[in-house]
């Protein structure tokens, strides 16, 4: 099947492309807030799953090669020792230093979104029709700042 290009512009500009054997006719543009991903990764607080991830990572310490997820099995000719160092090296230090590790991650991330241009309108989605944009638009997590018809190219 041949392939069209659509673009969809928003103020002049184009903020998005995609290359597609289906008959798009709108984009939904958004723009992601990017003070508040900012606060998330500068002030990266600990969650209830960084706790189970850290005690899971405790156990596989623990337990060594005879943690069921590590030990020797059908599919792996010996327990997985390099799943194993990796466990240790991230409860390296205790749970405030692995929170750190986390935090860290969490601002490269974010610094890479914001150099990559993440924080400039941009199509979130694509749609079909204008009734089924606008209903995605309605739960979309960033703020949509438009429901645009797109142009085609062959």
């Amino acid at each position: 099947m041949k392939q069209t290009v659509f673009t969809a512009t928003y103020e002049g500009k184009i903020v998005g492309t995609r290359r597609s054997t289906r008959p798009y006719q709108f984009a939904i543009v958004v723009l992601r807030d990017e003070a508040a991903d900012r606060k998330a990764a500068y002030e990266y607080q600990a969650t209830k799953m960084d706790h189970a991830n850290f005690a899971y990572y405790q156990e596989i310490d623990r337990l060594g090669e005879s943690h069921p997820h590590y030990c020797e099995c059908l599919w792996r000719d010996g327990p997985d020792l390099e799943g194993i160092a990796r466990a240790r090296q991230l409860i390296e230090g205790g749970f405030d230093m692995y929170v750190a590790r986390l935090r860290e991650k969490a601002i490269k991330n974010f610094e890479t979104s914001r150099a990559a241009g993440c924080y400039e309108p941009h199509v979130h989605a694509w749609s079909m029709s204008e009734k089924n944009a606008r209903a995605a638009a309605s739960s979309s997590p960033y703020k949509v700042l438009a429901v645009v018809p797109v142009g085609r190219r062959r």
